[in-house]
């Protein structure tokens, strides 16, 4: 265990050279981003706000940098945000994407947005951006600026995350009327969008892409604990090298019955 105290700890990612664990925490009456380094016992802060929060940390993969969600209000239930993305009385500009320096703690705010995930090349960062009634997934080029909206669904398109190859981007999809969410794909230029769950008795979030496959947090709705399944990786190379401009349907079982 890292952390055992009264703080709420939510949403952990590794540094790079795994030498250091970064996280969202609700302590001290805000929320902010904490670092633990292994060869220390408490967490620091590294991150926070004093108008707002700070969470959602991306490491970019030479560790010189962090993307991050920066809001302008304070929300105490933050932690929904990963699980249903909120639409009601908000505004697009109250969510930023912000990208610190590590080195010199220099802050740069990149665009309106959450949960921001760089890419395997560290070139590029997929992040959500709230339109007015729901969420579309968004790539952005560093080095220009430049943006591309890869979703305009109606639901709420959220929580990125890329294949090793960078080729790939697995996301959440809500269904905002009912609030079930299964997990999609669709290719960093845009194309290429498909489904990858649609199950009947459990919610589908947070992917994870890793060389064994994605990881997901799976649901039944019935406040019973989150289960982690996995896709697995002999199913995502030869479907999807092979399943262009389709909406193809890979993993259809209940892994939580």
């Amino acid at each position: 265990m890292f952390t055992d105290d009264a703080a709420l700890d939510f949403h952990p990612v590794w540094s790079p050279d795994e030498q250091s664990l970064v996280f969202d925490s609700k302590r001290n009456q805000k929320i902010a981003i904490w670092e633990l380094r292994l060869s220390e016992n408490k967490p620091r802060l590294l991150i926070g706000s004093d108008a707002g929060m700070c969470f959602a940390a991306s490491f970019s993969p030479d560790s010189t940098k962090i993307a991050y969600t920066k809001t302008l209000f304070f929300d105490p239930n933050w932690w929904v945000y990963y699980i249903t993305p909120p639409v009601k009385n908000i505004r697009p500009e109250q969510f930023q994407i912000v990208l610190r320096t590590i080195e010199t703690g220099e802050d740069k705010i990149l665009t309106f947005g959450m949960i921001p995930a760089f890419s395997p090349d560290g070139k590029k960062i997929a992040y959500s951006s709230f339109n007015g009634s729901d969420w579309d997934l968004w790539v952005m080029t560093l080095s220009s600026g430049n943006k591309l909206r890869l979703t305009q669904s109606g639901d709420n398109d959220f929580y990125p995350s890329w294949s090793p190859d960078g080729q790939w981007i697995a996301f959440c999809r809500e269904n905002p009327i009912n609030s079930s969410s299964d997990i999609w794909v669709v290719r960093s230029d845009g194309s290429s969008l498909m489904s990858l769950t649609d199950t009947k008795n459990h919610n589908e979030s947070a992917p994870f892409w890793t060389a064994d496959g994605i990881y997901i947090d799976t649901d039944s709705g019935e406040n019973t604990p989150y289960d982690i399944a996995l896709i697995p990786p002999e199913i995502l190379p030869t479907t999807l090298s092979t399943a262009e401009n389709q909406n193809c349907l890979l993993y259809t079982s209940d892994a939580a019955d």
